[in-house]
């Protein structure tokens, strides 16, 4: 595998585009969790009599609220995914680098001249009367 200049920009990109997934999560877990709230509050009695509205327009409100509440919900979902399944810099290095230095002929070579070496140092440890 080949590695580009624009691959290695968006190797170092993958950094910030985990922080906009992590934010973008937040906002809207947080926003839908507030619609959420304010749906269920309109609702209660006591607001009514409070504002002197009508029953029917709080819960026209409460439905409005609860309806703008679930695309929050699922931006905050998809910036959770988004988040979890993007590699960090250091990750996407390693992954990227792992099977290069794995797959090599000359470090596939270098485990069998490793096992020579100690074989020949471990026959020079060994006492002369074996």
């Amino acid at each position: 595998m080949d590695i580009t200049p624009w691959t290695v920009y968006w190797i170092t990109r993958l950094d910030a585009i985990f922080n906009v997934a992590v934010l973008a999560a937040i906002v809207g877990l947080v926003t839908a969790a507030f619609l959420l709230v304010l749906a269920t509050t309109t609702e209660n009695e006591r607001v009514y009599e409070s504002f002197g509205e009508t029953k029917e327009g709080k819960l026209r409100l409460a439905k409005k609220l609860r309806r703008y509440a679930l695309p929050a919900l699922a931006a905050g979902f998809l910036g959770a995914v988004a988040a979890t399944l993007t590699p960090t810099t250091k990750e996407a290095c390693a992954i990227l680098a792992i099977p290069a230095i794995a797959n090599s002929e000359d470090v596939q070579g270098l485990g069998a001249d490793l096992v020579g070496l100690a074989r020949e140092w471990l026959e020079e440890l060994r006492p002369e009367g074996d």
